[in-house]
């Protein structure tokens, strides 16, 4: 089997994960984000086996453990650098105090 063969259903999966997402950039509610949001991690358990399988795949003899490594810190530091990009994004356009906290 080659690369192309062993990545394929992660990459597909990966996109169709990524453009769930797009919905919750119309700034819907909290409950219809927090729906998308439970709806996608759904299939987010079979796009990180589908990396495993790839990484099990694509790894040399011997450098699974560092395989996985690499794969379980590009998950964290993406997780990180996603839950990180929209404060920076939205730095300065934000209010002080929240609106709740604000009325008497």
């Amino acid at each position: 089997m080659g690369e192309g063969a062993t990545t394929a259903p992660a990459t597909a999966r990966s996109l169709r994960l990524a453009a769930g997402w797009l919905p919750l950039m119309t700034g819907s509610g909290p409950i219809v984000a927090t729906a998308f949001t439970a709806l996608l991690g759904l299939f987010l358990t079979a796009l990180i086996t589908s990396a495993f399988l790839t990484v099990d795949g694509l790894a040399p003899a011997g450098t699974m453990t560092e395989a996985y490594a690499w794969l379980i810190a590009s998950i964290g530091t993406g997780q990180a650098t996603g839950t990180a990009l929209p404060g920076a994004v939205r730095r300065g356009r934000h209010r002080r105090v929240p609106g709740h906290a604000a009325r008497p």
